[in-house]
């Protein structure tokens, strides 16, 4: 494991930083520049001024710019002081204004077939021309998608999963209604409206079939969500789909609220490239209950009931 390490603040942080520097490379890793590649980022940092906690928020951002699959760890006295708040910037996929306005990432990762779905997507594409892939992408979220930003991993190293990440924000997301507002999944969006990333999902499927259903691949879709809300509010009468477990295929989606997060989860399998007209029924209903749950509508209310 190649770990780096940077020091914000006082001669202390700095004494601190070489006693952890010190003990990583006696348990037998290897130390780096922090401007190097790495798998693990330690930021020690220091909570004496505004500028200083803003500057270690700053520090860990660019760091999931520039190496999304790597670790970060906040140290010191910052982490002490606001470690709750640091947890969740790190755990948080979106966060939601009370403006409406919803900023968030979404990784992308794939193995199999879909891995090489993923490389094919961005090799040999100008930068210009990725941007409008992945505004297409996230069209069904929103028409109103703005700032697309991406990262991804090198299409032609072979190390690791393909991975794309991309960032995004979208004014007036939520709707206000009845003063609350209500929104949907993101997440639930994308997936079912890209053949790319869920070919069964996007696609339309008759009532019933005569004839077998033929697919290039099996998938296992397993996503988690989760949505930073604005302060004082919680999500209402959270739902949760029912459980569709069949020979041929799966889904099941659930919800969850967590302090100010949401949390929504995913599972959707098709589970055999041939479907015979017994096991369609099945197929079909498990392919209807996913996409009912993507239309599923949250609603957040200020000091509402989870």
């Amino acid at each position: 494991m190649r770990v780096a390490f940077t020091t914000l603040g006082c001669r202390l942080n700095q004494f601190e930083t070489e006693g952890m520097r010190q003990r990583v490379r006696g348990a037998a890793y290897e130390t780096v520049d922090f401007e190097d590649v790495a798998d693990l980022y330690v930021i020690n940092s220091c909570a004496v001024t505004a500028r200083a906690e803003q500057k270690c928020r700053q520090i860990a951002r660019a760091v999931r710019r520039r190496q999304p699959a790597a670790r970060v760890v906040v140290a010191g006295c910052y982490a002490q002081l606001s470690g709750d708040r640091l947890m969740a910037s790190g755990e948080i996929d979106a966060v939601l204004g009370n403006d409406g306005m919803l900023e968030g990432t979404f990784k992308l990762t794939g193995s199999g077939a879909l891995d090489g779905r993923l490389r094919r997507m961005v090799s040999g594409s100008h930068r210009h021309d990725l941007v409008n892939t992945f505004a297409r992408i996230l069209a069904p979220v929103s028409d109103r998608v703005e700032a697309v930003e991406f990262d991804h991993h090198k299409a032609d190293d072979f190390s690791e999963d393909m991975w794309i990440v991309i960032r995004y924000r979208i004014p007036h997301f939520a709707k206000a209604v009845a003063g609350g507002f209500e929104f949907s999944s993101p997440m639930m969006n994308v997936v079912l409206n890209d053949g790319s990333l869920f070919r069964a999902g996007a696609s339309e499927w008759s009532d019933k079939r005569t004839t077998d259903v033929f697919l290039y691949y099996t998938q296992l879709i397993d996503g988690t969500e989760k949505i930073r809300l604005p302060r004082g509010f919680k999500a209402v009468d959270l739902p949760s789909s029912d459980e569709i477990d069949e020979t041929y295929a799966y889904f099941k989606g659930s919800s969850a609220m967590e302090g100010r997060s949401l949390t929504i989860t995913q599972r959707a399998e098709i589970r055999r490239r041939q479907i015979p007209p017994e096991g369609y029924g099945g197929f079909k209903r498990a392919i209807d209950e996913a996409k009912e749950w993507g239309q599923t509508s949250y609603r957040i209310e200020k000091g509402g009931r989870s």
